[in-house]
């Protein structure tokens, strides 16, 4: 997920990210600020100022609220990215496992003012980067 200031002043941010489902597959993605889902998925639910994305019934990959102009807030995911495996919803501990199965549990984080909420490349995982 990346987020890139405003085109202007006063505007949203703008933001972009790649979203995999627990097996690595793309489900979803946001280029700035446009939300795109895939007919692939088994539903696709958005109310308001939430999406839902169910990889099958019951079954929520990612559920994730905007509060304009700059917050976005996971509600739930179960995704893998790259090997790294994003569980946890809100109401609970979110793990991140590494593909060598090394974990990272937090709770309650919000990251401001970075780029990147989570990154992850080859060399590791970085929280808010700059």
């Amino acid at each position: 997920m990346m987020i890139e200031p405003p085109e202007v002043e006063s505007s949203p941010l703008r933001m972009s990210g790649l979203f995999c489902d627990d097996e690595g597959k793309e489900i979803f993605k946001i280029e700035e600020n446009e939300w795109k889902g895939y007919v692939s998925n088994w539903d696709i639910e958005i109310t308001a100022n939430s999406l839902t994305l169910r990889r099958d019934m019951g079954i929520i990959a990612l559920k994730i609220t905007s509060n304009p102009p700059q917050e976005l807030i996971i509600k739930k995911i179960n995704m893998n990215y790259r090997g790294v495996k994003l569980v946890g919803s809100i109401d609970s501990n979110f793990i991140i496992e590494t593909p060598s199965g090394s974990q990272t549990l937090t709770e309650g984080n919000v990251i401001t003012g970075a780029k990147y909420g989570i990154y992850i490349d080859q060399s590791g995982i970085i929280f808010g980067k700059f």
